[in-house]
């Protein structure tokens, strides 16, 4: 008899760290958990689906279910569709937008404690009842974007799971959960739902062990999305002139609107502008300029990596644009293509980071070090946050940026070769979970 084991994403398929943890994450539990069934539960499968089915083998697919995100399955609106009235009201969700395009819309906190924490779960029970024997949930940043829907997704995943609820390796933002302060009773009883959280570093283990009742709960594990190196040893390149040095970029916009940091977002565009004036014209390279979402996201605001690319390109001068290509992924493995065919990547979004480092690449990451996940990742490679960490949010720190990306390239023998010792010292972690939840399943 199959075992059915459900693996719960948190947010769609749109950008690429996201599609990587739900294709890793379903891969490594088909791999190691013997006679399983996996479905997987994405919100907004209509419009992600595909960017994940492309790296699925058929024998993979044939095993592995896509299904609507669990908040979705648990929604009124959900409800309503299932018992197929003729004639329904439109019952307005907060949380979708134009197309059912995930909004980072807040709610009140009273409002937000009763859709999320108590309605959605029951009527998850109602429509779901115990059908699955084990889950576990894709990783994460507890971040301020989709607050609500992590507890949402907790509950629901233990009230839908007979047997071992267990998360991939997940970060506790502390600049997010600073400005959800008020639902963090919420939080708290809802981790307490998990039967075991994987987080990725120190920091966030500090953070959450004074959060979860039962610090034995808590362990550490390298982030899922190194499993890709497992999974995918040898690539193929995307740009083929390999007499030049490649540099890859990835910019990020969401962040300085979602934090209130909107100012400084055309400081942070004015250096990354700089820093490949500075590179294009110190070293015979090509720039490839790397958005990190699979699919355009239509908001009423843009704030999608294209526009970030857009807005970096619009500044960048006519003769540097020359050696600056835009590239344009569909799918995570058009990603794996382009961040492999990189000698270095100076990325806002962390794993386009963790893609390079898996494949011996050096990576920058140009974020805010209050987020705490990159610290983690790290921490737990033992890299130097010094040279591999510039603050996105710290104008002081911007001065580093150019300093220590002209080290790394003049160093990148050098560089690269502790880049692999420190993941390939470490890659084992990234089967820590799927590895306890056979134990458990056992």
């Amino acid at each position: 008899m199959s075992l059915k084991i459900l693996y719960s994403g948190i947010v769609p398929a749109t950008g690429l760290g996201d599609a990587l943890q739900y294709l890793v994450g379903v891969l490594l539990a088909h791999k190691n958990i013997p006679n399983s069934e996996i479905t997987l539960s994405m919100p907004n499968i209509e419009h992600t689906k595909h960017i994940i089915e492309p790296a699925l083998t058929i024998k993979e697919s044939k095993k592995i279910t896509v299904v609507s995100g669990l908040y979705e399955q648990a929604s009124l609106i959900s409800l309503l569709k299932s018992m197929k009235y003729k004639s329904r009201p439109q019952i307005p969700s907060s949380r979708l937008g134009h197309k059912g395009i995930l909004l980072s819309m807040d709610l009140p906190v009273p409002l937000a404690t009763l859709i999320y924490y108590g309605v959605r779960p029951s009527l998850c029970r109602f429509l779901k009842g115990l059908r699955y024997d084990a889950c576990l949930i894709g990783g994460h940043t507890i971040e301020a974007g989709a607050f609500t829907i992590y507890i949402t997704t907790y509950n629901c995943a233990r009230t839908i799971t007979k047997g071992p609820l267990i998360t991939f390796p997940i970060s506790a933002s502390s600049i997010g959960l600073r400005k959800k302060a008020k639902l963090l009773r919420i939080l708290k009883m809802s981790l307490n739902k998990l039967d075991m959280i994987f987080v990725r570093g120190k920091h966030s283990y500090s953070i959450l062990a004074k959060i979860v009742k039962d610090d034995y709960r808590l362990d550490t594990a390298l982030d899922s999305g190194f499993a890709i190196k497992l999974l995918y040893p040898s690539l193929s390149k995307f740009s083929q002139k390999t007499h030049k040095l490649v540099i890859g970029v990835t910019p990020r916009k969401d962040y300085f609107y979602t934090y209130g940091r909107t100012r400084l977002y055309t400081q942070y565009l004015k250096l990354l502008k700089c820093l490949i004036e500075n590179l294009t014209k110190k070293f015979d390279a090509e720039v490839l300029l790397i958005p990190h979402s699979l699919k355009s996201v239509e908001e009423a605001i843009d704030l999608s990596d294209e526009s970030a690319v857009d807005d970096l390109v619009h500044i960048l001068s006519d003769h540097v644009k020359e050696d600056a290509k835009v590239t344009n992924p569909l799918n995570v493995l058009d990603s794996l293509k382009i961040i492999n065919s990189c000698d270095i990547l100076v990325t806002s979004r962390m794993h386009a980071g963790i893609i390079a480092l898996a494949y011996g690449k050096p990576a920058i990451f140009f974020m805010p070090k209050e987020d705490i996940k990159v610290l983690d990742v790290l921490s737990t490679l033992g890299l130097d946050k010094d040279l591999y960490l510039v603050d996105s949010f710290n104008p002081r720190e911007y001065e580093k940026l150019i300093s220590i990306t002209n080290h790394i390239i003049q160093n990148l023998s050098r560089e690269t070769k502790v880049v692999k010792y420190a993941v390939n010292r470490h890659l084992p972690e990234v089967k820590k979970p799927v590895i306890l939840m056979r134990k458990l399943l056992t």
